[in-house]
Order: C-alpha cells, then sequence, then structure tokens
C-alpha cells in the first residue's frame, strides 16, 4: 500500500494543517509513520503523497477510519475522503451513526442546506438530517437518504399526539409543505389544514378543518365536499350529513353542494330548483335533495319523483290524479295546476271528480263554480243530471268559470 516516497507539499489544507516537503512512509509493527527527511517523525500534522493527504496522529501513527478535528474524515488507507459521504459512529458512548458529507476541501458539510449531485439535503451539526425539519415555520421533509422531498407525499406524522397518523401532504419544487391553505394542484384543488394534512369529506374551508378530524359546523353553505383523492367533490353524491346524523343525495359543483341559496332558483327560503341534465331538482337550505311532494308554505304543491327529478304534466301518484305545470320559468313550472286542463279540473295539481257514485257533482275551486263527472270532467255547457235525478243547467262565463243552475 504505502511504499518511500517524497512528496512536495503545496496546499496549506486549512488551519492547524501544517506542510511538510521532502518526507517519507515507513511502517513498523502494522503501524504507518511519516518522517521528514531529516528523520524526524511528524506529529499531529496533515502530510501529502500522491494527491493525498494523510493525518499521523499524536502518537505518529497515520490515522485510518475516523473523524479528524470534528472536521476532516480518513478512510481505511488514511486517505482523506474529498466528495464522497460516510456513515460514522460519531458517538461510542451512546452508539449513534450519522451520515456525513465531505466536500472538495475534505470538510464535512455544517449545518444548512446543501445540493448534491443535484438533490436537496440538509445538515445540523455535520450531520445528515432525515424525516421532519422546520426551518423559518417551514415545514420540510427529508427521506430515509436524506433527500428533501417535493410534490405528493403519504406520511407518518410528526405531533407526538398523532405519531401513527398517515396522511397525505404536498410539498412544493423549493421543498416546503402545503398547510393552512386552498391550493390548485394539476388542474384540482385540494385542501391541507394547519398541520399540513390533505383534508377529506366534509371540509370547512375558510378554518382549514374537516369533519374527520375536528367539530364543524353543520351549516353546509360553509362547506366543501373532498373526495378520498382529495379533489373537491363535483356531480351527485350520496353521503352522511356533516353530523353524520342521516344520509343524503347532494350536488356539487367545484366542492359546494347545490343549496336553495347557492347555484339554484329560489322556491322559498327553504327550498331550491336546479336544472341538471336536462331535469329539475329540488335541495333544501341545507342541501339535501327532495324526493316526493312538497308543499311550499303559499300552498304551492311540487312532486318528486324517486330519482328527485321534477314531475310535470298528468301523472298518476298512489292511485290518485295530478297535473304538474309544464310550461313557465324555473321558479314556475312543476308547481300544482289549478283550473280546467285538457278539460279536467285541478286545484292545486290534485284532480278534482264527483264523488264515486254521484255522476255529476257541483264543485267550488279557486272561487268558481265547476259541474265535473266522475272523472273530472268539466261540463262546460247544457245540461246534465246526477245520480240523485238533480238536473243542471250550465253557461260558461268570461272568466272562466260557469254558472250552474239546477233545473228541477
Amino acid at each position: 500500500m504505502k511504499k518511500w516516497a517524497v512528496a512536495a507539499c503545496a496546499v496549506l489544507m486549512s488551519a492547524g494543517m501544517t506542510l511538510s516537503a521532502y518526507a517519507g512512509w515507513s511502517q513498523s509493527n502494522g503501524q504507518w509513520y511519516y518522517y521528514t527527511d531529516s528523520g524526524t517523525p511528524v506529529y499531529g500534522q496533515w502530510v501529502q503523497d500522491g494527491g493525498n493527504w494523510y493525518f499521523l496522529d499524536y502518537d505518529g501513527t497515520m490515522a485510518v477510519n475516523q473523524l479528524i478535528d470534528d472536521t476532516y474524515y480518513v478512510n481505511e488507507s488514511g486517505v482523506m475522503l474529498t466528495n464522497s459521504w460516510r456513515y460514522i459512529q460519531d458517538d461510542p458512548w451512546a452508539a449513534e451513526s450519522h451520515w456525513y458529507y465531505f466536500g472538495s476541501n475534505g470538510q464535512a458539510y455544517g449545518d444548512g442546506w446543501k445540493t448534491i449531485n443535484g438533490v436537496k439535503y440538509h445538515f445540523s451539526g455535520q450531520h445528515m438530517d432525515t424525516g421532519w425539519y422546520e426551518e423559518d415555520n417551514n415545514m420540510y421533509y427529508l427521506d430515509s437518504s436524506g433527500a428533501m422531498v417535493t410534490g405528493w407525499q403519504y406520511l407518518y406524522s410528526d405531533r407526538a399526539d398523532d405519531w401513527n397518523d398517515q396522511n397525505w401532504y404536498y410539498f412544493s419544487t423549493t421543498g416546503r409543505m402545503s398547510r393552512s391553505r386552498e391550493q390548485s394542484i394539476g388542474g384540482a384543488d385540494y385542501i391541507f389544514d394547519q398541520y399540513g394534512r390533505m383534508l377529506t369529506g366534509w371540509v370547512d374551508p375558510e378554518n382549514f378543518t374537516s369533519a374527520y378530524y375536528d367539530n364543524i359546523t353543520d351549516d353546509v353553505n360553509r362547506l366543501v365536499y373532498c373526495e378520498a383523492s382529495g379533489n373537491e367533490a363535483s356531480g351527485w353524491r350520496y353521503l352522511p350529513t356533516p353530523d353524520e346524523s342521516d344520509e343524503n343525495w347532494y350536488y356539487f359543483r367545484n366542492g359546494r353542494a347545490y343549496t336553495a341559496s347557492y347555484k339554484t332558483t329560489a322556491l322559498s327560503d327553504r327550498y331550491g330548483v336546479a336544472r341538471i341534465d336536462n331535469k329539475i331538482y329540488c335541495f333544501t337550505a341545507n342541501g339535501r335533495m327532495i324526493t316526493g311532494e312538497l308543499e311550499l308554505s303559499d300552498g304551492r304543491n311540487y312532486y318528486f319523483d324517486e330519482s328527485g327529478a321534477m314531475v310535470t304534466g298528468r301523472v298518476d301518484i298512489d292511485g290518485e290524479t295530478f297535473y304538474y305545470d309544464k310550461t313557465g320559468s324555473l321558479e314556475n313550472i312543476g308547481a300544482g295546476y289549478t283550473g280546467v286542463k285538457d278539460g279536467y279540473l285541478y286545484d292545486n295539481g290534485a284532480l278534482v271528480r264527483a264523488e264515486d257514485g254521484m255522476r255529476y257533482e257541483v264543485v267550488h275551486v279557486d272561487g268558481k263554480d265547476y259541474l265535473v263527472n266522475e272523472s273530472g270532467k268539466v261540463k262546460t255547457g247544457g245540461t246534465a243530471t246526477d245520480a240523485d235525478g238533480n238536473k243542471y243547467d250550465v253557461d260558461e262565463n268570461d272568466d272562466g268559470g260557469y254558472t250552474i243552475r239546477r233545473v228541477n
């Protein structure tokens, strides 16, 4: 390995590294020593030989596999490392080992961020860091190789009270973790809480909390819904309510549920309708899709089938006949019809008929009189006799009602 050699030292490595010229090596009892040309052994100094640097310890032996001055490292051949990684047990009492990186001048990288072969690392007290690292109120993550991560990462929490919780986190190209913010990533929107966790389920985007981790408001108008992927929901979803007391159908756009006050046309302060895929649906103030009959406080009636779609026109429901307006603006279409439609009489959508077995009956709807048969057909003129033999004469009025006189 070592041979008698003479080298001219031309570089002063640092303070404490002494220049030695015209020197040579000698081996004794398996140990290497270095002597000046006058035969004086070198102690506690660096010497250069063949382009490599060696350290002669304070007993004169060449140092191997050890840190020198807590700054340099010599390998098993005694050569000082440069531009190299080394895993070193630097505290034998604690049996701890750490990764070091020794730069072009042989010195171990110290505190701070360093870029090595295009990869960013962080060192604390010359030790390469791994795991979570906080600096200037920004969080970073260094993987098991020490490399600073970027992009999406599925990681265990750094908090002692939540150490076994795994979550998705996002790190920018600078390594900073996203937290307490809503952020567009790859064309989709995501929300992160104060700990950087990607939130899913019902999420409060103002306070960056979710029903999964915290108690949040039950007001759907102040929430968004995020899929398991973190994307804000769009389209139909069958979900538990924020307080998990019930399950309902909701319709979302950019994470927000349609409600009586969002993306709908109001029927009242409690209900709103929206056209979705050429059908009309109704939503409550808390975003729940309505099915079945809906009667408003002003007496208007609507009907939504089991899929939630608004029913219009003439329809049979549970053995009864109804008519819901097929025309009009969005806030008027679908209301139960009152009056005569296609020759039949309706009151708030319900067909008005003579009582079974009566043949004809005089009825009063919306301030007007009508003579209807058992199928709800309106007698518009002439005479008609009911099952009791009562005979009626019918004349149509200008207001659409009728003058009905009993003539026997």
